[in-house]
């Protein structure tokens, strides 16, 4: 028996012996009509039995259905106690992934600002490797044979065309690495666009949550 059923008794045993007086005496009456007009001789028991038989009825018919409801009122109190256990393990896993992402979010924009750096001096580095060579070279002075290297003795001609294609070639190095630090950097612009969406979706379901 349930607590509440057991505060419900008091009230249940009043319907209970409000049900025998009033079905009693009909019962009575109807099983004891020869005696009640004299015809023949009282039965007591029979009587008393006829009184004690609904109360009994009403009696463990009445906690038969207060008991089965308050289970059923404990089933869905538990189940609803389980669902807000739930909510509030989902809020707090919610809450713990928007902290996550906005730790990400801002990794991502620190890498963001250093790529724009490196690429701002990868810039800077290409317009000062742009100058142009200059075609007329200053008089050398004489050196000994003895002091001079082979690669000193190189005509100036052969020296420009090897300074000329170094520049090219750092230039079209820049420029890949150029172009593979902007497709970098949109990428993780829209890494970050997309994780500051998802974030916000998660705080407005945290929110809905609490």
């Amino acid at each position: 028996m349930y607590p509440e059923t057991r505060q419900h008794l008091p009230s249940i045993l009043v319907r209970a012996i409000c049900v025998a007086l009033v079905v009693g005496p009909i019962l009575t009456f109807i099983n004891q009509q020869d005696a009640i007009l004299a015809q023949s001789g009282f039965d007591w028991l029979n009587m008393s039995l006829t009184f004690v038989i609904p109360f009994c009825v009403s009696l463990f018919s009445s906690l038969s259905m207060s008991n089965s409801f308050d289970k059923q009122l404990h089933a869905l109190s538990a189940e609803h106690q389980k669902a807000i256990q739930v909510e509030q393990n989902t809020a707090v896993d919610l809450r713990e992934a928007g902290k996550k992402l906005g730790v990400q979010i801002n990794a991502l924009k620190a890498e963001i600002t250093t790529l724009k750096n490196e690429n701002g001096q990868l810039s800077k580095k290409i317009r000062e490797k742009s100058t142009p060579v200059p075609k007329a070279l200053s008089p050398v002075v004489p050196i000994s044979p003895k002091l001079v290297s082979p690669a000193a003795t190189a005509p100036p001609q052969a020296k420009n065309d090897k300074a000329v294609e170094a520049i090219h070639q750092i230039r079209r190095n820049a420029t890949t690495v150029n172009e593979t630090s902007r497709e970098r950097v949109a990428f993780l612009a829209s890494l970050i666009t997309r994780g500051q969406t998802v974030r916000h979706n998660i705080e407005a379901s945290g929110v809905c949550a609490e």
